[in-house]
């Protein structure tokens, strides 16, 4: 009987005595791991802080020039580089990379500085990323010769490895100051461009990068042509399967242009979705591109465009475009002819390979412009056809934009014109013909012999009417006409004129 041990401890329970060394042995094994890895990090600590001491030093720039140098097959410089232990980061200085090809200078690449940092997510799993990554004032020399080599080195190949941005993860991104000068002499084309600015930033969440590209006073040449002063703004996001432009701005005196968009599946088979509008003034395009026939005036052109790549169908049957053009005005002037064409607007698309014109309309000399056209088969067996007419033009409109010439000068014309205008061709213009070309045109009106002047008085020209009158003669006309390149001919059919002097009936075909 346990009497006496019940009544000497009433209410102390049972304790096992096997669990106290248990608990010793965890708290041993606790703090051994724990010493462990103070040891570990000492390690670590001590061989990253020995990376900083001359000898190590020397040689990791020697071994960091030699793996660069190796990787890219142009020579690698690398001026300095220190690391810090307080935020895990890394500066480097003076980055050169070297152009491939016969010409050493200039270098392909310099860069003045390069920070990086490493957030790390487990030691014992080895897994970290890169928290930030800074790139001040790189600057680029791209050069092609005139068999098309260029100076940049081709990539050896890595491996087989699988790393990519979205595995890096690098939560912040910077470029800053960055030049690009190309040069590519076989088609004469050069670029320049500065304050360029690139930033970016990951999120892990949701796998995507969010940021934006920029540079202002960029400048781009082409042969003879004058140089094109430009800014470019572009804000996007990207996904392991999605790139998306959220905002592109382009802007220069001649042009603006502002789109957005996406690419869906852009590494296997991509499916693209963009929105645009582009400005453009005329006499500014002229004066770039040392044209002065150029017309004068803003157009501006908006729409959509998608792409979904099929195989085995050409690119231009891939891509579906619809759009509007509008303008308030436009003016155009050659050394025989000037008219003003107002509230121009017009729609046009491509489908399947076909592109429509349709629904051009524009105000002019007075009258009406209405056209539309369409060309099947885009990059193959190509036929076009087009059709315009000409409501209700003013004849003295139409004789004031023509240059003045001796006749213009001693006779007005009054009154309308309608005509009508079909073609078809097929690759080229000059199966115009082959298929056909017609114009037909009528023509109501009057003819009125100029006034002209006797010393300083004006007085008409048929003095022998009565006083304050000209002479008007009545004019009605006709044109039916077919035009064939072909042959070179041209055949009129019930074409005629007709006044109160003359009667004059057209038909038969003229070589």
């Amino acid at each position: 009987m346990n009497t006496f041990q019940d009544s000497a401890h009433p209410s102390r329970p049972a304790q096992p005595q096997q669990k106290r060394p248990l608990r010793r042995v965890l708290r041993v094994v606790a703090w051994t791991m724990a010493g462990l890895l103070c040891v570990v990090l000492v390690g670590v600590a001590a061989l990253l802080a020995s990376l900083n001491f001359d000898g190590v030093h020397h040689y990791l720039v020697g071994l960091a020039q030699r793996e660069a140098s190796s990787k890219l097959g142009v020579p690698v410089k690398i001026q300095n580089f220190t690391v810090h232990l307080s935020n895990l980061s890394a500066d480097v200085y003076g980055v050169r990379v070297a152009s491939a090809g016969s010409q050493p200078h200039p270098p392909l690449l310099e860069i003045d500085h390069i920070e990086a940092g490493v957030r790390i997510v487990s030691i014992i799993h080895f897994e970290w990323y890169l928290d930030s990554l800074r790139i001040d004032h790189p600057v680029a020399w791209i050069l092609v010769d005139k068999q098309g080599v260029s100076n940049l080195p081709k990539l050896k190949s890595s491996g087989g490895g699988n790393t990519n941005i979205f595995t890096l993860g690098i939560r912040h991104a910077l470029l800053d100051r960055g030049e690009v000068y190309l040069n590519s002499r076989p088609s004469a084309i050069a670029a320049d461009l500065h304050s360029l600015l690139f930033r970016a930033s990951f999120n892990s969440r949701l796998q995507i990068y969010r940021g934006n590209l920029s540079y202002a006073d960029g400048r781009l040449k082409y042969q003879n042509y004058q140089p094109v002063a430009h800014n470019l703004y572009v804000q996007f996001n990207v996904t392991p399967s999605t790139f998306q432009l959220t905002q592109v701005r382009f802007s220069s005196r001649a042009a603006q242009v502002v789109l957005s968009g996406s690419v869906e599946n852009y590494t296997t088979s991509p499916v693209a979705e963009v929105k645009y509008a582009v400005t453009v003034d005329g006499s500014q395009m002229a004066a770039l591109l040392n044209d002065p026939s150029l017309p004068a005036g803003t157009v501006r052109t908006s729409g959509s465009m998608s792409y979904r790549s099929e195989p085995g169908r050409p690119l231009l049957k891939d891509i579906t475009v619809n759009g509007d053009l509008t303008s308030p005005q436009i003016r155009l002037a050659t050394a025989k002819a000037r008219a003003v064409l107002d509230g121009i607007a017009a729609h046009y698309s491509l489908a399947n390979g076909d592109a429509r014109l349709a629904d051009l309309h524009a105000r002019v000399l007075g009258g009406g412009l209405t056209a539309q056209g369409t060309i099947k088969n885009l990059g193959g067996d190509t036929h076009s056809t087009f059709n315009a007419a000409l409501h209700g033009i003013s004849l003295a409109a139409l004789q004031r934009s023509l240059a003045p010439s001796a006749t213009m000068r001693t006779v007005e014309v009054s009154g309308a014109l309608n005509a009508t205008a079909d073609a078809s061709w097929g690759k080229t213009l000059g199966d115009l013909v082959a298929r056909v070309a017609r114009v037909d045109a009528t023509v109501n009106g009057k003819l009125t012999k100029a006034p002209t002047s006797r010393g300083a008085q004006l007085v008409p020209a048929n003095a022998g009417n009565e006083a304050g009158t000209r002479a008007q003669i009545p004019m009605d006309a006709a044109i039916h006409a077919i035009y064939s390149n072909g042959d070179q001919t041209l055949k009129l059919t019930k074409s005629y004129l007709r006044t109160t002097q003359a009667n004059l009936d057209f038909n038969g075909t003229v070589g």
